[in-house]
């Protein structure tokens, strides 16, 4: 108990250091970027990320189920299983990531791209259609070069993996400090800042598969088995409702703005909403390590482990969650003003409204991370299948009352839908810990 203890708060220490790193690189690159790709560009980049919360397929669960049966599987000490998991798992999201970029780059000779993203009168800027492209490009590539983090947090190796994603958001910086620097814009720009931490996840993977660990788990195709998939997608596909409806529910606010208002005002939303997102980051810090732990612990049977370690981290997650958030709507019209040199206007509003919604999340992510580790998910799909009513809501709001409003209506359904859900699949992940092992060993039958 105590090595798993400490390996929690290794992770979340390291953790610590990962999402910190990440929070400051929007500080220094929103302003060059800003510069380098014009208000009107910026939004195009903005309103294209928001995008990507549609092609949460891209993944179709994979990784999530991965860490769940990895995590079980190496805690049980099967060399043999973890393999197949892993072989099994890259090698089904390489065919789909080949697809994937395939359709998307074939899709720009009959989607106009440039209206998906900047709506009416965007047509015929090929630049903000390029920097669509681009942008998606880059989250599809990540989804295959993201699995290493998935693979490291089941082995236990958090810590390194978090150095390493912290090394990936230093690098993403020098990159676009350089790009910059020399002049790139557009989507050349956008490139840079896609692309250099999907290389820097890549030399990650080759080295920790080169290494003493991760060589046991190296991924092979011989080592492929349709078992194995068929049991990862099962999971996975449940991990994949969840990430789509959560995603269309709650992640494409920057979309509706650039829909509802116009490009140029999609920077007055989406930049607060980054910066909080940043402080959100937060909850990611201190609950995420508890997933692979949890998994762990409930293969072993502790359960008492699980229960109390998530009780606590309920009541000091939101706690420090809070106290960072309240800070920031306290800091942000100075700190913005200084950072932006007032080119963009600041809702106290909006920033409150940003505030409660990190409070609200934190408040479940323990309890969510605890039904991850068990596999146990379908109170989460329920919930989240409902909470898409709140996409019509939040577009007639945002066109009548304004964009600012966004938040405090997520909030708002968030507490009524998905905290219920949150408690029903906690209790029901502590009454049944036999899940996380029992399908592994159905998949390596």
């Amino acid at each position: 108990m105590k090595n798993r203890g400490q390996r929690l708060l290794g992770g979340i220490a390291s953790s610590a250091v990962s999402r910190g790193t990440a929070a400051i690189a929007p500080i220094i690159t929103v302003p060059v970027a800003l510069t380098a790709l014009g208000v009107e560009g910026y939004g195009a980049w903005s309103a294209a990320l928001a995008l990507t919360a549609f092609t949460a397929f891209a993944d179709l669960g994979i990784g999530a189920g991965l860490m769940t049966r990895l995590s079980a599987s190496i805690a049980s000490g099967d060399v043999v299983r973890s393999r197949r998991l892993v072989s099994s798992a890259y090698t089904a999201l390489g065919l789909v990531v080949t697809l994937a970029l395939i359709l998307l780059w074939a899709s720009s000779a009959f989607v106009p791209w440039a209206r998906v993203v900047g709506g009416v009168g965007s047509e015929a800027n090929g630049e903000v259609g390029a920097i669509a492209l681009v942008t998606l490009t880059g989250f599809i590539l990540n989804v295959i070069a993201g699995l290493i983090v998935r693979v490291q947090y089941a082995a236990q190796e958090v810590a390194r993996s978090n150095l390493w994603q912290a090394s990936g958001s230093v690098a993403g910086i020098i990159a676009v400090l350089v790009a910059a620097s020399l002049g790139a814009t557009g989507a050349v720009f956008v490139a840079v800042a896609a692309f250099v931490p999907i290389l820097v996840a890549g030399m990650n993977a080759v080295l920790f598969f080169s290494g003493k660990v991760g060589k046991q788990f190296r991924p092979s195709v011989r080592d492929f088995h349709l078992s194995t998939t068929r049991d990862l997608a099962s999971i996975g596909g449940r991990f994949l409702t969840i990430s789509i409806t959560m995603s269309v529910a709650l992640g494409v606010d920057s979309w509706i703005v650039a829909q509802t208002s116009s490009l140029s005002q999609v920077p007055e939303y989406a930049i607060p909403a980054r910066v909080f997102a940043m402080v959100g980051t937060l909850v990611s810090v201190l609950t995420i390590p508890l997933w692979p732990t949890s998994a762990e612990a409930l293969s072993a049977g502790d359960t008492a482990w699980v229960r109390r370690t998530a009780r606590r981290m309920t009541m000091i997650t939101p706690a420090i969650v809070g106290a960072a958030s309240v800070i920031a709507v306290v800091a942000a019209p100075f700190a913005f003003n200084v950072w932006l040199g007032g080119k963009v206007p600041i809702d106290f509003f909006l920033l409150a409204g940003l505030a409660l919604w990190n409070v609200v999340q934190a408040c479940v992510a323990p309890a969510f991370m605890v039904q991850n580790a068990a596999g146990v998910l379908r109170p989460q799909m329920i919930g989240y299948a409902v909470l898409l009513a709140i996409f019509p809501v939040k577009w007639i709001v945002a066109s009548t009352l304004g964009f600012a409003w966004l938040p405090l209506v997520t909030s708002i359904a968030y507490v009524l839908i998905i905290w219920p859900a949150a408690w029903v699949g906690y209790r029901r992940a502590l009454n049944r810990p036999s899940e996380v092992a029992a399908p592994v060993e159905a998949a390596a039958l």
